[in-house]
């Protein structure tokens, strides 16, 4: 019996759509707003390994 309640509840909640369905939180961003501003003291530091072989990727 309890096992019978547990799939009709189961069945039950998968039947119903999602709240967050179709929910895209970084849709949100505003991506072509976004500005950059670099500062004299940055830098980046790529290693070969990081970077990967020289060979092209055909």
């Amino acid at each position: 019996m309890a096992v019978a309640m547990l799939l009709a509840a189961a069945a039950a909640s998968a039947s119903q759509p999602s709240s967050l369905e179709g929910f895209q939180p970084l849709s949100k961003i505003a991506v072509h707003k976004a500005t950059v501003d670099l500062h004299g003291s940055a830098f980046v530091s790529a290693t070969p390994a990081l970077l990967g072989d020289q060979v092209d990727d055909e």
